[in-house]
């Protein structure tokens, strides 16, 4: 027994499988396309949008710049954690969740950016506005749902549903499992969209409001038709799930909530493996931050149509970090400007 054990501490073993298991099924579902295939087909699907072209102002430059920058030099970061060998990456692990939370919501940010330029002003506000811009999207960066009401019983799939058999049904045991083969990865990655909706119901200021109206009415619970109406009218404000709040639920595990990256059980030849899901995380990280800015990209590429901000941005990025081995975009400048 360790002595962590002796004093009563609890070694997770949910919170990683169940990250990792997510993420997993996200990329899965991008159908692991070809980078160069997968440019093409998004900069057809947005052209074939007819978007309005946009001209830049200077602060919307220095916006896009600035942005930009900071989610490809934190890419680099991801990439840099996920190319070191498995005993000197692990103790990192955390740091590159981070580096990828912060550059998804960079890139987020150009996008919501795009469409409503008042809008940012914290990760909360970005997550809440990003459910009515996000439809355009590849699947699953388009998935959103909702409880249909306060009960968390009924989630209904709004944005992305057209991806999911009628006959689709949640399978609550998706994200403990211990391997991947065979894998529902529709229904492990909306039942992390579930589960973090209901987090956030759980944990939110709203509840504690519907809570206290009810005891002022002397309700001692929900399970009354006036009470449910109560909890209903407070859940309506609460915002969908969807996949940048999922990822503002990875950060609060990352950050504050799970010792998962605390070293402990990483026995090789048990069943369930904390270090060999640990140390393929940041890469699986790495592939979804590669298609997420590829997508958003093409959709930046497209509004600006024969401008040629996006490159010129692009080359002086690489030109200014040609010393260091990992050029920042130059993933991005090879795919878009060959």
């Amino acid at each position: 027994m360790t002595m962590y054990e002796s004093i009563g501490g609890e070694v997770k073993v949910f919170a990683l499988p169940s990250m990792y298991n997510y993420l997993y099924s996200v990329l899965s579902l991008l159908n692991n396309r070809n980078h160069k295939d997968f440019v093409n087909w998004r900069l057809s699907v947005y052209s074939d949008m007819g978007l309005k072209q946009l001209a830049l102002n200077s602060e919307d430059k220095r916006f896009f710049f600035e942005q930009f920058f900071f989610a490809y030099k934190l890419m680099n970061n991801v990439k840099f954690l996920s190319a070191q060998s498995d005993e000197v990456k692990f103790p990192f692990i955390q740091l590159g969740c981070m580096a990828f939370y912060y550059a998804s919501y960079s890139l987020s940010g150009c996008f919501l950016y795009l469409h409503n330029k008042s809008v940012l002003g914290t990760h909360a506000k970005v997550y809440r506005y990003y459910n009515d811009v996000c439809k355009i999207l590849t699947f699953p960066f388009n998935l959103t749902g909702r409880y249909r009401d306060g009960s968390l019983r009924d989630f209904d799939i709004i944005h992305g549903k057209n991806q999911y058999p009628v006959s689709f049904v949640h399978n609550k045991n998706a994200l403990k499992k211990v391997n991947t083969s065979s894998f529902d990865y529709k229904s492990a990655t909306v039942s992390y969209l579930m589960g973090s909706q209901k987090f956030y119901w759980e944990c939110s200021q709203l509840l504690k409001e519907a809570k206290k109206e009810a005891r002022k009415k002397e309700y001692i619970n929900f399970k009354t038709k006036d009470a449910r109406l109560i909890r209903d009218n407070y859940f309506a404000h609460l915002p969908d799930a969807n996949y940048l709040s999922c990822l503002y639920r990875l950060r609060g595990k990352i950050n504050y909530r799970d010792s998962i990256f605390s070293l402990y059980n990483l026995e090789k030849a048990t069943k369930y493996n904390t270090f060999d899901k640990g140390t393929r995380l940041l890469e699986i990280m790495l592939e979804i931050l590669k298609y997420f800015s590829l997508d958003i990209e093409s959709y930046f590429k497209v509004s600006l149509g024969t401008a040629k901000f996006h490159e010129e941005m692009l080359s002086d990025m690489i030109s200014r970090t040609t010393r260091y081995n990992h050029l920042f975009p130059e993933f991005q400048k090879k795919l878009f400007y060959a």
